[in-house]
């Protein structure tokens, strides 16, 4: 009768012995399953790599690789060539990227808002610069690179190139259709002497009204 029992009471310990086995092996493969599942999330270069490209993107151009930028993307003057307080009052409105005349909107705003001491000499060796842009005087032709110049500077110094000299006024004021005032400056700075001459100018303007540090 002994042996029995404790032959029973064996087996019953083995029994119960296996089954806590069983168990500790389930309990322990349920602890570390969620560890597995938590390491993608661990790992942070996918969040913080947009972070980085983006504060790259916000690093200022220089004034060659914007200008070039403005040019290349084009669009129709409308009417905002030349400088006046008017057109400046609505460029300090937010006017949105899609406003009418490109100079308003808010990317050639911000080129016109640049040091000066980097744009206006930049711009002025410019005036020479016969190539075409994908820029548009409405409703005539394409301005060279030069004439756009000569337009950037007019809204940088908030004076117009007619007011540079007093023959540039006189013929300013006796152009007409079909010699627009267009033709006019385009014919002004096409020979080596008058851009030449038209660069002195904006040069002497823009030292004269510039504060001396």
């Amino acid at each position: 009768m002994n042996r029995t029992a404790i032959r029973l009471a064996i087996t019953l310990a083995t029994f119960l012995i296996g089954v806590s086995v069983v168990y500790l092996i389930w309990f322990a493969g349920k602890r570390s399953a969620p560890a597995s599942v938590a390491v993608p999330s661990s790992t942070p270069e996918p969040v913080n790599s947009p972070t980085a490209s983006s504060d790259a993107n916000l690093e200022e151009k220089s004034v060659e690789d914007e200008w070039a930028g403005l040019l290349e993307a084009g669009g129709c003057l409308f009417g905002s060539v030349y400088y006046n307080p008017q057109s400046e009052a609505l460029a300090n409105k937010s006017v949105p990227a899609e406003a009418p005349g490109v100079f308003t909107n808010q990317r050639w705003q911000a080129f016109f808002g640049r040091n000066k001491q980097e744009t206006v000499p930049f711009l002025i060796k410019q005036i020479p610069d016969k190539s075409k842009t994908n820029l548009h005087v409405d409703p005539f032709q394409p301005p060279t690179r030069g004439e756009a110049a000569v337009y950037a500077l007019q809204h940088i110094l908030k004076f117009n190139w007619y007011e540079l000299k007093e023959d540039y006024r006189d013929r300013y004021d006796k152009a007409g259709y079909p010699f627009t005032h267009q033709a006019l400056l385009q014919q002004i700075i096409k020979t080596k002497g008058g851009a030449k001459e038209m660069q002195d100018l904006w040069m002497k303007y823009y030292e004269s009204h510039t504060p001396l540090n």
